[in-house]
């Protein structure tokens, strides 16, 4: 089955806050491409920091999620996505896209229930 593996880190509380995204495409069980982004966040939860390591100053100059959003749509095209902890990873995705227009109709999977 063909895939991709989908991963945000965020800078704060708030779902809307991904300060950045990294996707996986497999095909046939193996890697065969990646894509990862800093996405600019203003404010950063010291809790959140701690656990990932980005910062205000990493993202000072990255692009906004809707650029980054462009490219990263464009990615993974039809493919099903997989989080582990979808639970978390999607809504960061619905959460940051809540404004704009998206694509809604993801097929996603979630490796820890699976």
């Amino acid at each position: 089955m063909d895939f991709v593996a989908i991963d945000f880190e965020t800078a704060n509380e708030d779902r809307g806050s991904a300060c950045e995204i990294g996707l996986v495409r497999f095909s046939g069980g193996q890697v065969v491409d990646r894509f990862q982004s800093l996405i600019y966040q203003d404010y950063f939860n010291p809790f959140n920091v701690a656990l990932h390591g980005i910062t205000e100053k990493k993202v000072a100059k990255a692009p906004s999620f809707d650029d980054v959003w462009a490219e990263a749509e464009n990615f993974i095209g039809d493919s099903p996505l997989l989080a582990h902890n979808a639970g978390f990873d999607i809504s960061v995705l619905c959460r940051s896209l809540e404004l704009g227009v998206f694509r809604n109709d993801y097929t996603y999977f979630c490796s820890l229930v699976l």
